[in-house]
């Protein structure tokens, strides 16, 4: 039962984020709308709605929303204020809330106090102003380098799951030959001539669609295949083009893994 009530509250809790965020997206969309339209103040309530909204909705139970609109938000709030001569906004001073270890904007207290350590020149958290239109540029700033270190943090793990995955291809990618021109496929080629010699190659399709006999549908593909196999000659081949197209798919992979690669090293202290 406690399973059961603490399953349907995880849920619960992704749902009411995944709308919130939602709900985000919407109301920074419509600051652009109005930004568009000139209505500048309009377009900052929407942007301080949003980072209250944040701050509140953080520190009461811990629903957060994404990082990168609430960058987008004071960034564009910023803009406004100092570009479009917006006003800020009436409200009064908090001194009591500067010394709250919580984080303004709810960026978690854990990650503020490492963030802001490495870097001498940046105020921390607890120094800045906590009214939604103060100190913009820091909180920004601060934001974003939290949020790097996060995303850091994430690669980080993806990196030690692709790890021994990168490896494994690398070697599988190692052709047996020195030749630039698909050495590993002359090979291969090479022995099954010497099969072929012995009078086996022939007797392979033979011998694979008499195993498939009575086997499950699951062999039906491969059934199918070799239905098209008259010769040792057709087999050889096939195998070839089937073997090419598996060694074309593993270098697929190691190019799609080449941004990953960049990426990790861009993070990389």
């Amino acid at each position: 039962m406690t399973e059961v009530i603490r399953r349907v509250i995880d849920e619960t809790r992704h749902e009411c984020e995944s709308d919130y965020r939602s709900w985000v997206f919407s109301k920074n969309g419509a600051a652009g709308c109005f930004i568009l339209k000139e209505k500048y103040v309009d377009a900052a309530n929407c942007y301080r709605d949003v980072l209250q909204t944040a701050s509140k909705l953080e520190k009461k139970y811990g629903v957060l929303s994404d990082w990168s609109q609430r960058l987008h938000a004071i960034t564009n709030l910023n803009w406004l204020i100092q570009c479009c001569s917006v006003p800020f906004a009436d409200d009064p001073p908090a001194s009591d809330c500067i010394k709250d270890t919580r984080p303004v904007v709810g960026v978690c207290p854990q990650t503020a106090s490492a963030s802001t350590s490495d870097v001498p020149d940046l105020p921390t958290w607890e120094s800045l102003d906590p009214r939604v239109d103060r100190d913009l540029v820091a909180k920004a700033k601060l934001l974003r380098l939290d949020y790097l270190k996060l995303h850091s943090r994430l690669l980080s793990k993806a990196r030690e799951k692709l790890d021994p995955l990168s490896g494994q291809v690398e070697r599988l990618m190692t052709p047996p030959s020195a030749s630039a021109t698909e050495g590993w496929l002359d090979v291969i080629g090479d022995a099954m001539d010497q099969l072929a010699l012995v009078d086996i190659l022939d007797k392979i399709p033979i011998m694979l669609s008499a195993s498939f006999q009575g086997r499950p549908s699951a062999y039906t593909q491969f059934k199918s295949t070799l239905l098209h196999v008259n010769s040792g000659s057709t087999l050889k081949s096939l195998l070839l083009v089937e073997l090419k197209n598996v060694f074309d798919t593993r270098h697929s992979l190691r190019e799609a893994m080449k941004p990953l690669d960049r990426t990790w090293t861009t993070f990389q202290v």
